[in-house]
């Protein structure tokens, strides 16, 4: 089971379609400091669970146009196809969660 950091950021990816992999523009919430913010947290405390989770391949990072984010390329972060299958496998809601 993964630590609860990580789950968190793995089904808040999650629920971005795989079709923004690729896409030049991409929403403030897969950047750093908008996914920082969904997830109530400062961007500080992104690096480790994004390191790790990045090691072992569930998410991936690159740079991207953000919207609303100005010309500037920032660095966003997606799920891949393990880190779906595994949110999908171990139903990693966090209703599933406080249940476990």
């Amino acid at each position: 089971m993964l630590p609860d950091s990580q789950a968190r950021v793995l089904i808040r990816l999650a629920e971005f379609g795989d079709h923004l992999d690729k896409a030049w523009d991409v929403p403030r919430e897969l950047s750093l400091p908008g996914l920082a913010e969904s997830l109530g947290v400062v961007r500080s405390a992104l690096h480790p669970p994004l390191s790790e989770l990045e090691s072992k391949g569930l998410i991936s990072t690159r740079t991207a146009h953000v919207i609303g984010g100005g010309s500037r390329k920032r660095t966003v972060v997606h799920i891949t196809p393990e880190g779906r299958n595994l949110v999908a496998e171990h139903d990693l809601s966090p209703k599933r969660r406080r249940e476990g």
